[in-house]
């Protein structure tokens, strides 16, 4: 009879560590995945232009997201003669202000971030700027993500290529 309550004892036990592991992972595998990069939004053989494209690569929508910066770190990484107009632009992606209210799963979402040229950039080429990413889901569930944005051409991975044929 003991051995009987023992086994149903231990049986009732893995049946709730089973419900919650089940559950947990039911959370990590349905959820906003959000990310962040720098993307070339444009090139040539003076100057690119940048954007700055957050998606949710996860499978349900996420809401309030916010880009964070150090502001230090980012000054570091803005060129001090650069078009002012430009570096607000900047500034403002990290700003409360600039919260996307809803991203929907598999979407992106962009925004300009500067510019590279030989008389006038807006942030230092090759510039590595750390980032936080704090959002939420539907059901008010709170993420943040670490990241390092990298300032340079995404077009080619080693910033050189050829002119695609019919592009000119």
């Amino acid at each position: 009879m003991e051995l009987t309550v023992a086994f149903s004892f231990l049986a009732i036990i893995i049946s709730i560590l089973s419900y919650l592991f089940t559950k947990r992972s039911w959370y990590e595998t349905y959820r906003p995945i959000v990310t962040a990069r720098i993307e070339t939004n444009d090139s040539g053989n003076v100057s690119a232009a940048f954007d700055i494209v957050v998606y949710n690569t996860g499978n349900r929508p996420a809401v309030n997201i916010r880009l964070r910066a150090d502001k230090e770190v980012l000054e570091k990484a803005i060129e001090e003669n650069g078009p002012e107009v430009l570096k607000k632009e900047i500034h403002a992606c990290f700003s409360d202000e600039a919260t996307i209210p809803l991203l929907q799963s598999g979407n992106s979402i962009s925004n300009a971030f500067g510019m590279t040229g030989r008389n006038e950039s807006t942030i230092k080429y090759g510039s590595r700027i750390p980032i936080s990413i704090e959002y939420n889901d539907l059901n008010k569930r709170k993420y943040k993500t670490k990241q390092i944005l990298i300032y340079r051409d995404t077009t080619f991975f080693a910033g050189t290529g050829w002119e695609k044929k019919g592009t000119s």
